[in-house]
Formats: C-alpha cells, structure tokens, sequence
C-alpha cells in the first residue's frame, strides 16, 4: 500500500530524537564535515570527497582525484573529468566516479562510467554510448548525450527481489533519460527504468537498498498541485512498480528543488535528504515529522546560502582522530 506522507513546513516541531549517535556522526556536503549543530568540524580540499578509518581520504576535484593519506600525501592520482558524486563500493573496495568524453568537432558531451580500485587503478569503464545503444535512447539535449547525477553499487539484498538486482551490480541514474542497472562490468542494462511519477524523469540520486527497493530524490513530480511544481522523496518496489513510501510537504509546493538533491535511507523509520538551497532534513515515518534540520550545511562563512549537490550522514570518528591538529 502506498504511504503518502505530509508534512506542514510552516509549523516545524523540530528534536533532536534521531537515533544515531550525533558524537559519531557527522554530515559531509563535498569535502566539507559539519556537526548537528551546523558548525564546521574540517574542510578538506577538494569537491567531491570519501574518508576512510585510517585517516586517509579521496579528494576528487574537476579534473582528477587524488588518494589523500593520513600525512598529507598524495598516494596517487587519477586524471579525469568529475562531476556529481564520488562513491565507494559497501566493501569500500571500489571507487565509482562519473567522468566524460568530448566529440570536440561538436562540442558534445558523453557521459563515461568508471570503477577504479583503491591503488587507483582501472577495473571497467563504460560510455553511455553504449549504454544509450542498448536501450535506444535519444540524446538528453543538442549539448550532452545524458547528464548522469548517481552511480552507485548495489548492496547485498535480502528477499525475493528481481534478477537483475544482484549485489555487484550497478544503478547509474541519468537526468531526463532514465535510470540503467548494470552488470558487474558495466557492460550490458540489465533494466532500463523511468520512473512514472517523476516529469519527464527529473530524479536525482538514485540507490538501490538492502531490500531491494530503489529511493530517489524526484525533483519535478507529475502530479499537478494548483499547476505549481514540487518535489518528494520516494521509495519504489520494483517487482510492483509501486511507489511504498513518498515524501511531500503541505502545500506541496512549499518543498521544491529544481536541481541537485540527495537522500540516505538511515533506517526503516528515518530518512535524510537534502535541498538544493535550504539545507538538510531528517523524518521520522512513525513519528511523522523532521526530528532534525540543519540549515547551516548549506550556509558559506559570511552568512550566504550556497547550492549544494547533496549532503549524507556518516561514522566518521575513526577519519576524524586522525585529524585532530
């Protein structure tokens, strides 16, 4: 049965009721960590970044990444074009990253799919040329060939799922175009989704769960509300096609990111995600209200908000005591 959740953004009870251990946790939005409270615990170089219990870290920049040791070193260094995200495999094994190729003579960009291993060095690589070519797409507009925002592996699932829900395979999600789950190697489309609740498929950050199901950020919802547009957060079964949880404020119209957007399942009752411009959000589904907001993962030193592409919640105590100075 589908859950329609409402929310009432102008009469917030916010608390602090969240069970994970605010001490531990940490939210990340970039290279940026930032405690509950808003303020900045470390600002690490780069734009896109990954932390590991050993104090090392990745830093991926527009034209590379680089393998940051606990001393400052850089181990290696891989050169390429990054956008959207950086992700590792949940055995932290693997390092996903969105890169681009570039048919010069038209100024026309392609998506590529890449999977280093943590030595930096190339497991699969894939064009969305290829991937387009399987599910005979057209272009995602005169300028780019799709506009990739989430790659991610696909976790150990538990129950009775489909057969191309598989852990080790892959979920990359393109803006307009649809979201592909992938063979191990990249290599063929497994599924090609669209998802029908979304306009034109304006999602963001889509994952697949250890259930099996897929939650993503849906940034142009279909459904008309007073011919004014919104956003919600959604959680799909994928043997029905049916939307099993959604998010959406009251008015609706009152919550809506036109890009960006990020959400992290924390558990069968709490969800985080984020805006674009406002900052980040965490709901309670038995409680039925935000049991915390931090405005300030999105606000620059002199007080101005910034874009963000998303912001996540991590464990980051082991990173952290590496960094005390």
């Amino acid at each position: 049965m589908r859950k329609l959740i409402i929310l009432t953004f102008f009469s917030l009870s916010l608390t602090n009721l969240w069970a994970l251990d605010h001490k531990k946790t940490y939210l990340v939005n970039g290279c940026t960590i930032i405690n509950w409270d808003g303020s900045r615990e470390k600002i690490l170089p780069g734009s896109f970044c990954q932390f590991f219990e050993d104090g090392s870290f990745l830093s991926g920049f527009e034209h590379g990444l680089k393998y940051i040791t606990k001393d400052k070193e850089v181990k290696w260094e891989y050169k390429t074009h990054i956008h959207h995200q950086v992700n590792l495999s949940p055995d932290l094994k693997r390092i996903l990253i969105m890169s681009s190729d570039y048919e010069q003579m038209k100024n026309f960009r392609i998506d590529r799919l890449i999977i280093l291993n943590r030595e930096g060095r190339v497991l699969f690589s894939e064009s969305a040329r290829s991937l387009m070519n399987q599910v005979k797409m057209g272009a995602h507009n005169k300028n780019e060939l799709t506009h990739f925002n989430s790659f991610y592996e696909i976790p150990e699932v538990v129950g009775i799922v489909p057969s191309y829900i598989k852990k080790g395979n892959y979920v990359a999600n393109s803006n307009t175009v649809g979201t592909f789950i992938l063979s191990s190697d990249l290599k063929k489309v497994l599924r090609f989704i669209k998802i029908p609740t979304s306009q034109n498929h304006q999602i963001h950050d889509v994952q697949v769960l250890s259930s099996g199901r897929i939650v993503y950020f849906n940034n142009f919802h279909k459904e008309v509300e007073g011919e004014l547009n919104f956003s919600t957060i959604e959680e799909m079964d994928l043997t029905s096609g049916k939307v099993v949880f959604e998010f959406r404020a009251k008015p609706a119209s009152t919550f809506f990111s036109r890009f960006c957007g990020g959400v992290q399942k924390i558990d069968e009752d709490t969800y985080l995600f984020s805006h674009m411009l406002t900052g980040t959000y965490v709901y309670s589904v038995s409680k039925k209200t935000m049991i915390d907001y931090v405005y300030k993962t999105h606000v620059e030193d002199f007080g101005r908000f910034f874009p963000s592409q998303q912001v996540k919640a991590f464990d980051l105590n082991g990173f952290l005591s590496h960094w005390k100075n």
